[in-house]
């Protein structure tokens, strides 16, 4: 019984050293600017935008090679579990986006 407690203590201080393993990128999220944003801000969040997707992007395929090459299970299994979480994070960015420029546009039958 001695014996046993520090096994699984142990156990669960490897699973949570493996959960904090996970990757994660440093690509700037851009803050979606409000709807009377001047022209200049909007090139600017739209630049910012694109540096964003890129640097989402570069790090998504750092990781899956990661993930592809790496001999240890875990360090592949956390690579692969980073660029997830970025490419979720990324996509709910652009839904956020999408959803917000919906609210944007006109009826079609406004201008009939």
């Amino acid at each position: 019984m001695k014996t046993l407690v520090p096994l699984l203590l142990a156990g669960l201080f490897a699973t949570h050293a493996m959960a904090d393993d996970i990757p994660k990128h440093s690509c700037k999220l851009p803050v979606i600017p409000n709807i009377q944003a001047s022209d200049t801000v909007r090139k600017y969040f739209d630049k910012n935008t694109t540096n964003y997707k890129k640097c989402i992007e570069k790090f998504v395929e750092e990781q899956r090679q990661i993930a592809k090459t790496s001999p240890d299970k875990t360090t592949a299994y956390n690579a692969n579990e980073g660029a997830e979480a970025a490419v979720k994070e990324y996509n709910k960015f652009m839904e956020e986006l999408a959803e917000r420029n919906s609210h944007l546009e006109e009826p079609e039958d406004a201008n009939k």
